[in-house]
């Protein structure tokens, strides 16, 4: 048991995330030295002092719901909010706990989080900018779940369909082909389907809207089993000229 102590007081005087021991009332019992490090404040600085002292004010309010989870159960899942640096700055963590015990303490896990939000802001800022480009082109892009399922829509689904993105996700596919088209477009699914990485090509109609079946050019490729993709990506833009029934060759 002194062993287990010891390499535990190592672990947590040399961990990168700040640990924090919680009194029953939200004022700081203990910190690691990472706190200093990251925060700036000496521990003798911050003993006894409300937690909610070194955190941004227009955070409070979403901290003061996670210390109220807190007497109950665990912290399960991290809360993001801004802790406020000795030096005037900011800093984004994000926090996990135990629930309050009998000695009437509470124990936060905080670990900087600035680098992944940034990230994510990023990510948020390329998605923008491919729905944007999305929107102004002329073709439509949807993604497939193995049953046909639509996962994803463009929004140029309004322009070509005259539906919302919104309208289509969670529907099968193939409730817009023309029912006398559906055996055969079906039949080069289930082809594609068996053929990862495959592409196929044809020529279908789908309901608009309106009502009216309009004739589109479908190209669809199984990249279903692609990491960064696991779907059947469509891509459909009105046709040319107008086909029979029972005509959506394929390639």
């Amino acid at each position: 048991m002194h062993e287990l102590n010891d390499e535990a007081r190592i672990l947590v005087a040399n961990s990168p995330d700040i640990m924090i021991r919680l009194n029953l009332d939200g004022t700081i019992g203990w910190v690691n030295p990472a706190w200093t490090h990251q925060i700036g404040h000496p521990s003798a600085e911050v003993k006894d002092k409300p937690f909610t002292e070194f955190v941004h004010r227009d955070d409070v309010g979403l901290l003061s719901s996670a210390f109220a989870h807190l007497r109950t159960e665990d912290l399960t899942r991290r809360t993001r909010f801004r802790m406020l640096t000795k030096a005037g700055g900011e800093l984004w963590v994000g926090a996990r706990g135990s629930f309050f015990n009998g000695l009437g303490r509470a124990y936060l896990i905080i670990r900087d989080v600035s680098l992944s939000m940034a990230y994510e802001r990023e990510l948020e800022r390329e998605r923008g900018r491919f729905e944007t480009l999305l929107r102004y082109s002329m073709i439509g892009v949807s993604t497939l779940d193995a049953t046909g399922i639509i996962t994803y829509q463009s929004p140029t689904s309004f322009d070509i369909l005259g539906y919302e993105p919104e309208e289509l996700i969670g529907k099968n596919a193939f409730e817009f082909t023309h029912p006398e088209e559906r055996m055969v477009q079906g039949k080069i699914f289930a082809s594609l389907l068996a053929d990862p990485g495959g592409r196929r090509r044809s020529i279908a109609q789908w309901r608009h809207r309106s009502g009216v079946y309009i004739p589109l050019v479908v190209h669809a490729w199984n990249l279903l089993n692609e990491e960064a993709v696991q779907a059947i990506v469509i891509n459909f833009w009105r046709s040319d000229r107008p086909i029979g029934f029972g005509g959506g060759g394929n390639e």
